[in-house]
This record gives C-alpha cells, structure tokens and sequence, in this order.
C-alpha cells in the first residue's frame, strides 16, 4: 500500500504525464468508486489529473462490478470561470463552449464515459482557462489549462 494519498497520486499521475509527453490522450479508469471516498481522494485525484494533463484525460468511473456509472444530469452546471493573463486573473461567468451541436456533457454508452468538445477556436493563446464543473451533488470539480 502507499503511506499517504499524496504518495499514491505521485505513482498514479507518472504513467498518465509519459501518456502526455508522447501526445497520448489518457483514459482514466477509476474502478469500484462506490466504495472509495469521493470528495476526499476521487474528486481530488481527477482534479489533479485534469490539471496535469491541461485538460485532456478522460475518465471512466465504475461501481464495485465494472459498470461506468452514468446518471443522466450528474453535472448541473460547467462554466469557465477564470482567465489568467500573465500575472492579472479576470473573474468570470461564461457558460463553456461546444463545438458540436449538443451542447451539453453527454454520456456515451459505448466507451462509457462522459464527454464534452469544449471550442477553443475564440481562446486567445498564452493564456489559462479556469473552469467549474458542477454536480448534481453539489461537489465541484475545477480544472485549467494552457493555451499555446
């Protein structure tokens, strides 16, 4: 086992960053999250995870039998709510972007996992984007990532 979260996140995040380096889209299974606790490891690691890869891993989360688990609404709101311009932050309320026409997250059964196309195309490079992922427990989850 691992002395600390820290220390198991350490071992968990270095394969997903190699996955990075090689320009590689990491597919995070996190298996048997009905037992595990959420607020204080789950939630956490994927927002680290989301930070460390700028946004790009994917994440399937499953019930103690391997089935991704997939409520519809499980997210309640997703707004960008900051934006870092060098040393100044702007605080703001922007609803996020798709560049599809289904603009919301929407859960795909055959790769059991959640997406969303988030439009970067009127985000201005060397900049980072701060956003919220609300749901429908009242949890957030906060990511960011950099344009280049």
């Amino acid at each position: 086992g691992y002395h600390s979260k820290e220390e198991a996140i350490d071992k968990y995040l270095k394969p997903i960053l190699t996955a990075c380096e090689y320009d590689i889209i990491p597919r995070v299974h996190l298996e048997d999250t009905t037992r595990a606790d959420i607020h204080g490891w789950v939630i956490p690691f994927m927002r680290t995870v989301l930070d460390a890869t700028e946004g790009r891993a994917k994440f399937r989360v499953c019930d103690a039998n391997g089935i991704s688990i997939g409520t519809p609404g499980v997210v309640s709101s997703f707004f960008l709510i900051e934006i870092l311009k060098g040393t100044a932050t702007s605080s703001v309320q922007d609803v996020v972007e798709t560049d599809i026409p289904d603009t919301a997250f929407r859960w795909d059964p055959t790769s059991q996992q959640w997406i969303f196309n988030i439009t970067t195309a009127d985000l201005a490079a060397g900049n980072t984007y701060v956003y919220a992922i609300t749901l429908n427990d009242g949890s957030v989850i906060y990511f960011q990532y950099g344009l280049r």
